[in-house]
């Protein structure tokens, strides 16, 4: 019997989008033999390989590694993987962004895939400290981190200021609740003021308006009827 092209999630992603191994191999940069390898499970997917498979096509990346051909496939958003959003994708990256709402939903994206991140490495190493695995956890999660940053897939490592790198092995002697809050403050800083540099010049549709002035009202003295009750009057000038 021939085997189910579905025997792993890069082919299952293949045939959603209704690519060729050739052409699969084309649009992720490697040879058709490497996708064959990785279909039939002759050659296990790496990180940087799945990484770059999900910048090309937006399938998310957690789906994609955990291979299970079961489970449906879905977006960077969460959202069920189909041919359509692999086209809209294909036409965002070809078409740079080219108003203010494209840049604010880059921004968007970008720090909800940041809090994904944290919520998962939270998840992780609060799993591995209970199960006495903090060590290799941390020994195989910082493997992963060089082969990100020395693979030039996401950025030039050369020029990353030597400052910046430095504080990627900064030791903190402030409370670790503190020093987590500041990382974060940081990384939300940086990303408005990127946002802020790649919007200029585009105009943002929302139009600021003032608050609504009300105007002042004199307020009315207050007498006594014969029967006790209070009514209002307007004072006289």
């Amino acid at each position: 019997m021939r085997p189910s092209p579905k025997r792993h999630t890069l082919a299952v992603l293949r045939l959603i989008i209704g690519l060729t191994q050739k052409e699969m191999a084309d649009l992720c940069e490697c040879s058709t033999a490497t996708i064959q390898a990785i279909e039939l499970g002759k050659l296990k997917m790496s990180l940087t390989f799945a990484d770059n498979v999900t910048n090309k096509t937006n399938v998310q990346l957690d789906w994609l590694m955990r291979n299970n051909v079961n489970a449906p496939p879905v977006d960077g958003y969460g959202k069920p993987y189909t041919l359509e959003l692999f086209e809209e994708w294909r036409a965002l990256l070809f078409n740079p962004p080219r108003d203010f709402t494209d840049f604010m939903r880059r921004k968007i994206y970008t720090r909800a895939c940041f809090d994904n991140a944290l919520r998962q490495l939270a998840s992780l190493f609060t799993h591995a400290y209970q199960h006495d695995r903090v060590e290799i956890c941390n020994y195989k999660l910082n493997h992963q981190f060089d082969d990100l940053f020395l693979s030039g897939t996401i950025f030039d490592l050369k020029k990353v200021p030597q400052e910046e790198k430095d504080q990627w092995f900064e030791s903190s002697f402030s409370p670790i609740e503190t020093h987590t809050t500041a990382i974060v403050q940081q990384f939300y800083k940086d990303t408005e003021t990127i946002f802020k540099t790649l919007s200029a010049g585009h105009k943002s549709p929302i139009k600021k308006t003032s608050a609504p002035v009300i105007p002042h009202q004199a307020h009315p003295t207050k007498t006594t009827t014969t029967s006790g009750r209070k009514k209002s009057s307007k004072s006289k000038a």
